[in-house]
């Protein structure tokens, strides 16, 4: 009995990683981040480890042979380049703790109207690329989570504000109207 309530954790642990991963990664209708930056790195790389270990432990529970071979190893091989990955997230979470700040995504503006809180971002990938912007609806929650999706954004500006006019949202920089939302 232990034996069989074992398959079925492991199991259901890598198909639970695997939902968090595609929902997060595919963003409908929304994604999940965290108030507090260096949380979304240390979260993510706790996903890189779990991932190929929950593969791991699902493949072993198998009982088809190829199947449980072939699950291990590749879970194996995934851990290597994962593993890097929650690494250097690591990382990033604490050079954010040490900053006090996500220099990779700056608040410029945020503005609200009756279909919900959009915040306009700066990005900036570091020093291979230019900055640009982005436009997100956040829904804040009392519980230290956003809900966040993306409605727009641009590469190679990094000057920008928003603007209420009646209903409407508009990103504008100078007398330039870059995007506008009509909600």
């Amino acid at each position: 009995m232990h034996n069989v309530a074992m398959r079925k954790f492991n199991f259901i642990l890598f198909a639970a990683v695997i939902f968090i991963i595609a929902f997060n990664w595919i963003g409908w209708p929304y994604q999940i981040r965290f108030n507090y930056p260096p949380l979304n790195g240390f979260i993510f790389a706790l996903l890189c480890i779990l991932f190929p270990l929950s593969m791991f432990l699902a493949a072993i529970s198998v009982r088809n042979k190829s199947i449980k071979i072939a699950g291990a190893v590749l879970s194996i091989f995934l851990s290597l380049p994962l593993g890097f990955l929650a690494l250097f997230a690591c990382f990033d979470a604490k050079l954010i703790m040490e900053e006090g700040s996500d220099n990779s995504m700056q608040l410029l503006d945020q503005a609200s109207i009756p279909s919900g809180t959009f915040r306009l971002y700066r990005t900036d990938c570091g020093a291979t690329c230019s900055f640009g912007l982005l436009l997100r609806k956040e829904i804040d929650t009392p519980i230290g989570i956003k809900l966040v999706r993306t409605e727009w954004s641009i590469y190679k500006q990094s000057e920008a504000g928003l603007e209420v006019v009646e209903n409407s949202l508009r990103i504008v920089n100078g007398g330039e109207t870059y995007y506008e939302l009509q909600k």
